[in-house]
């Protein structure tokens, strides 16, 4: 039942992030910060359901998950000892004794790829979105005084157009 809930879980975050991604189907995906935005959040989320996995996979009794479902020992003493208690946020280690884990193998590298994904994804969105700024500033839009206390935004060329806009000097409407 918990194998069903992960997967339905993982698909709801991968589909999240797919439907994010759509939204910037105007441009390369990577070009487009909502779309990064929604890259980082489904890898992200994917991340927290990964840890759920890991952090919950001895269950609510250690030593009934070890002697009944992994039909091993259990060892407290070397628990304590190696910290391998399943007390430790990151990285993830819940251990019956020194040669059984109760924590899948994959899940840390599985944390580590996907938290890096995440940050990396909306590190790009920001660039993105300061790009975008700088680059409005850059191509033209100045604040002329025309009356004391009133602005008015002149034009002064589109940068796709390499500057050459019919509309230059005329005022640009909103």
């Amino acid at each position: 039942m918990s194998d069903l809930i992960f997967a339905v879980l993982v698909l709801a975050a991968l589909l999240a992030g797919l439907w994010k991604l759509r939204h910037g189907a105007g441009a390369p995906w990577h070009a487009q910060p909502i779309a990064l935005v929604g890259a980082a959040g489904a890898a992200g989320g994917t991340a927290v359901v990964v840890w759920g996995v890991g952090a919950f996979a001895g269950g609510l009794d250690n030593r009934e998950t070890c002697e009944l479902n992994s039909h091993t020992s259990y060892d407290q003493a070397w628990r304590v000892r190696t910290g391998a208690d399943g007390t430790s946020l990151f990285p993830l280690a819940n251990a019956c004794n020194e040669h059984v884990s109760l924590v899948p193998a994959w899940v840390n590298p599985t944390i580590v790829v996907l938290a890096v994904l995440a940050v990396s994804a909306l590190a790009l969105a920001l660039f993105r979105i300061a790009s975008v700024i700088f680059h409005r500033q850059e191509a033209g839009l100045r604040v002329k005084r025309s009356a004391p206390g009133v602005r008015a935004f002149r034009h002064l060329g589109n940068a796709s157009d390499g500057g050459r806009s019919k509309n230059l000097g005329r005022p640009h409407s909103c």
